[in-house]
């Protein structure tokens, strides 16, 4: 039990579950189209998926000093930070080979996810003063959102000759909704750390029920928005109550992995369908 306990927060620390999220989340859209999961499609997932773990990984080696304010954002140990920034590099490096083939792709992996990733993880100079996105209200929320919705739904806009403009926009607003809730839900746990560091966030600024509210009103409007755009399963309405649960009962003391439910139970509904529809094919 303590191997399986120690494996789980080796994935949540180095943020794979987040990687895997990425990966099964651009593949989605694919299920539905006549060509399906083709290998150019699975090469994209995993770019999305390696990207995405890149990312998170300079974010971790960034906010190593903030993050040692919590122990439950589970920082990079001293030691670990050099193979940490290596496999970070590499992570965003390596997709790269086989991206050139489609460079739509590759333009959209580059800048919707290496440029606007770096300004929110390391920012720009201006005025002799670095400023990070991460920093400013509101950003540091709505910019990751972004680009984690544009990198896993513009491939599919692109790639799928059968693609339907509908399934991009609900895809990619989904995801856009879905990171946007779980960055407010992370920063639950940061308000201590956050309002030492200076940075202002939702539940810092307009208080943890002031975000509680805010959330879940943006939760039952896209609920609502989704079930009359297009047919959705009836058994995804009590996902979304569990969603809600976790955020509303989320606050300043909860474990490490409390934080992390929404990714988890995302990534269970996700690969499941996938492995599914794989079968069935």
């Amino acid at each position: 039990m303590s191997l399986i306990a120690d494996i789980f927060k080796f994935i949540v620390q180095y943020r794979i579950h987040m990687a895997v999220l990425a990966g099964l989340t651009t593949l989605m859209p694919f299920l539905a189209t006549a060509e399906g999961l083709t290998p150019e499609v699975l090469s994209v997932g995993l770019a999305m998926a390696m990207l995405t773990l890149s990312i998170h990984l300079m974010n971790k080696l960034a906010d190593l000093q903030q993050d040692t304010l919590d122990p439950r954002t589970l920082p990079v140990a001293p030691h670990n930070i050099r193979w940490v920034l290596k496999v970070a590099q590499a992570m965003f490096v390596l997709p790269i080979a086989w991206l050139f083939l489609n460079p739509p792709v590759l333009v959209v992996y580059i800048i919707c996810g290496g440029v606007m990733g770096y300004l929110v993880n390391y920012g720009f100079n201006w005025g002799g003063k670095r400023h990070r996105l991460k920093n400013v209200f509101l950003l540091k929320n709505i910019v990751p959102a972004l680009y984690y919705a544009l990198c896993i739904s513009l491939p599919y806009a692109i790639m799928a000759a059968d693609g339907i403009v509908t399934v991009f926009i609900v895809h990619g607003i989904s995801a856009f909704v879905f990171i946007l809730l779980n960055e407010i839900l992370g920063d639950f746990r940061d308000v201590s750390a956050d309002k030492t560091a200076g940075i202002k966030t939702i539940p810092n600024t307009i208080g943890l029920w002031g975000a509680k509210i805010f959330g879940v009103v943006l939760m039952v409007a896209f609920v609502g928005w989704i079930f009359m755009t297009v047919p959705v399963s009836p058994s995804l309405l009590p996902v979304y109550v569990i969603m809600a649960t976790i955020f509303l009962c989320a606050n300043t003391t909860r474990p490490w992995w409390y934080y992390q439910l929404m990714i988890g139970l995302w990534v269970v509904i996700m690969a499941t369908q996938v492995f599914i529809t794989i079968g069935h094919a």
